[in-house]
């Protein structure tokens, strides 16, 4: 995550980053989209789309190591998933800003840290606005899917990377 902050994340790295992101999402996506609404789940919930779409760019294999799906039994606990789901979106603009122009991840195998571009603001604060309608007694579970999310990213961001060989730098 370091390297990726600098903005020259080697293209092993970035692939490797790539494909733990994607084996998250996947992980929970569909658990949270069952808890929200349809039209917001259809403008939020397809990261793992664009995360293949990036591994793609790059050659990279997008068949992602299962992870066991979060229980994600309300939407209370959904909100608490999606903090840190679109918190990390917001966060990887300041990222995109780092990257050097002819970096894959700014060019053809960047949707991802793209976000929602110029829109990106505009959609954190529409779900504040979600999370601040959420009611106290319910607060607890979305801490707890917060949390329990936070933890699931630490497991795989702090996996051994794999073995395999780095393609040679890429330019747009």
């Amino acid at each position: 995550m370091e390297e990726l902050a600098r903005g020259q994340p080697s293209p092993g790295l970035y692939r490797d980053y790539l494909q733990r992101q994607l084996r998250v999402h996947l992980a929970l996506e569909a658990p949270v989209r069952d808890c929200m609404p349809a039209a917001w789940s259809r403008l939020h919930l397809h990261k793992s789309d664009w995360l293949r779409s990036d591994l793609l760019a790059i050659n990279a294999d997008v068949d992602a190591r299962p992870l066991p799906a979060l229980a994600v039994p309300s939407q209370a606990a959904a909100l608490g998933v999606l903090y840190v789901l679109e918190g990390s979106t917001l966060g990887l603009q300041l990222v995109r800003r780092q990257l050097a122009p002819s970096h894959p991840a700014a060019c053809e195998a960047g949707r991802f840290i793209r976000g929602h571009g110029e829109h990106t603001g505009r959609h954190w604060k529409a779900f504040i606005a979600m999370l601040d309608d959420v009611p106290l007694q319910h607060w607890d579970e979305a801490l707890a899917a917060a949390g329990a999310t936070f933890s699931t990213f630490q497991d795989v961001f702090s996996e051994p990377a794999d073995a395999r060989t780095e393609r040679d730098t890429e330019t747009c």
